[in-house]
């Protein structure tokens, strides 16, 4: 038989019981909506990540050690800051804070800042421009947790170490910020200038001592670390650039979005087995009319593509749905996980990742669809012999391998004599109603005379 007669069998045959397939669609459906939402965002996230390397970093180039810088570093940084690169440090320890108005105290993590950082991105404050301005006196800001944990206000005296500050505000964005980790390791903002008089790095005191350069060209980043690498080996300074920052956070990503992504492959196969569990039924209920097409002289193979064909469009079918489903799910999660992102980040559609969604649920339908139409085969080759025994008609393959008609059981069972040449033309009628229904839709019945 031609394909184009398997196809119109298979619309014939998917017109009706839709309501018993909604368990096929939604099973693939909801596999390839996990799929293609958490892929779908896992590319968004990373292409913001990219993007925003520079701010999550703070400069283009970071130098870092557990030490103050020797005196070697320290005339590199002055050479290159008297050749007109910006140069901002940063020292950040853990330190006790006490609110004196309430008594209470707190560890906190503190981070004496100088001017210009960070080089990239905007630190957003309450009242808003501050960060810019609280160095110029005895000020700090802080993260909005901090005013809790100490039970302060703005306006309220804290005492770090030796030296008392003002609170004059809160940090409400900042860049690499992520909101969880803020809440549970608030930050402390303080002029660098009064590090000193807090008399708290002294000898054996655990800090990070950071330096960030801004260089405009990626070229000119890499030279300079490259130059100056034996240098910061001896010293054992560690050195990251803009782009190593952006791969690290997108590794780091990575990892959880690949589990994720796990999680949705898991709910596709178990969607999979819905599909499996589905088609059996479907393949129960179709033997008899496979098995008749099979004695109208249908080949095997057409009678397979036929039901192969409703499993394929049913699962795209779901699959779309699934994309579809995906997609908005998709838009929903920035708002969601937002506090567990480093960096705003914009929905857009991975066209991969819907191509790739919409073969998955295919090729999983079709994987599922096919080991029940093969368990059942055998069924449905009983019940083509079951089929033939009651036929009337020598037709199909019966009649091509010279199977012999018994003339007692086959014979029209009439009133009387006088009708039988009425039965004889009906069953001839019958015969040639079936040979050109087949005709009609592209098969070539073969019929015996």
């Amino acid at each position: 038989m031609k394909v184009p007669f398997a196809a119109r069998m298979a619309w014939r045959e998917g017109r009706h019981g839709w309501r018993r397939r909604t368990v096929y669609l939604g099973a693939v459906s909801l596999g390839v909506a996990a799929l293609v939402s958490i892929n779908s965002f896992s590319a968004n996230v990373t292409a913001a990540v990219r993007g925003q390397a520079r701010a999550l970093l703070g400069g283009d180039l970071e130098l870092s050690s557990r030490t103050a810088f020797p005196d070697s570093i320290e005339a590199v940084l002055d050479s290159v800051a008297r050749a007109g690169v910006p140069v901002a440090r940063v020292t950040s320890f853990g330190s006790m804070v006490l609110g004196t108005r309430t008594g209470r105290t707190r560890l906190f993590e503190v981070r004496a800042v100088e001017a210009g950082f960070p080089f990239y991105g905007e630190v957003r404050t309450d009242p808003a421009g501050l960060w810019t301005e609280f160095r110029s006196a005895r000020r700090i800001v802080v993260d909005p947790a901090v005013l809790i944990y100490l039970d302060v206000r703005v306006g309220d005296s804290v005492k770090i170490g030796e030296a008392t500050f003002a609170v004059a505000g809160v940090v409400t964005d900042a860049p690499g910020d992520v909101g969880l980790r803020t809440a549970i390791g608030p930050r402390v903002f303080m002029p660098a200038q009064y590090l000193n008089d807090t008399g708290l790095l002294r000898f054996g005191s655990r800090a990070w001592y950071r330096a960030y350069l801004q260089i405009a060209e990626a070229r000119a980043v890499q030279g300079f670390a490259n130059r100056h690498n034996a240098l910061f080996e001896r010293h054992r300074v560690r050195t990251e650039t803009a782009a190593e920052e952006g791969e690290d956070v997108t590794q780091a990503l990575g990892k959880l979005t690949s589990y994720l992504g796990l999680v949705g492959l898991a709910a596709l196969l178990l969607g999979g087995v819905g599909v499996g569990s589905a088609v059996s039924v479907f393949v129960k209920e179709k033997l008899d009319g496979a098995a008749l097409l099979r004695c109208l002289g249908a080949p095997q193979r057409s009678v397979f593509a036929i039901y192969l064909l409703q499993a394929a469009a049913l699962g795209f079918l779901g699959a779309a749905a699934g994309v579809a489903l995906g997609l908005v799910v998709q838009t929903a999660l920035p708002a969601i996980v937002r506090d567990f992102l480093p960096v705003p980040v914009a929905v857009a559609v991975s066209w991969s990742t819907v191509l790739a969604g919409l073969g998955l649920g295919v090729g999983t339908a079709l994987a599922f669809a096919l080991l029940p139409q093969r368990r059942h085969a055998p069924h449905a080759q009983q019940r083509q012999q079951g089929v033939r025994r009651r036929c009337p008609l020598p037709v199909g393959p019966v009649a091509s391998r010279g199977v012999q008609r018994n003339p007692r059981r086959d014979r029209p069972r009439v009133a009387g004599a006088g009708a039988a040449p009425r039965g004889g033309s009906r069953v001839r009628g019958g015969r040639d109603r079936h040979r050109r229904g087949l005709m009609a839709h592209g098969a070539r019945p073969d019929v015996g005379d």
